[in-house]
């Protein structure tokens, strides 16, 4: 994982809150109106084995504009 990579950036964010996976996927929910969103993604992001489709990438600038 790069030390300046979207998994940093993205558990940064995650834990500056003081949220769990879990929240978070949901707050990530709520963003897509309800769209279902597995945490195991966001674990998955968050190491860099996987990055976000284009499909969230809106969503997660949007949280982390909002500071959610």
């Amino acid at each position: 994982m790069s030390p300046d990579g979207i998994g940093v950036l993205l558990r940064t964010i995650r834990e500056r809150a003081n949220r769990t996976r879990q929240e978070q996927a949901l707050l990530m929910e709520d963003a897509q109106d309800g769209r279902w969103f597995d945490p195991d993604n966001l674990k998955r992001w968050q190491s860099e084995k996987r990055l976000p489709t284009p499909v969230w990438h809106d969503t997660i600038a949007r949280l982390r504009a909002d500071g959610r």
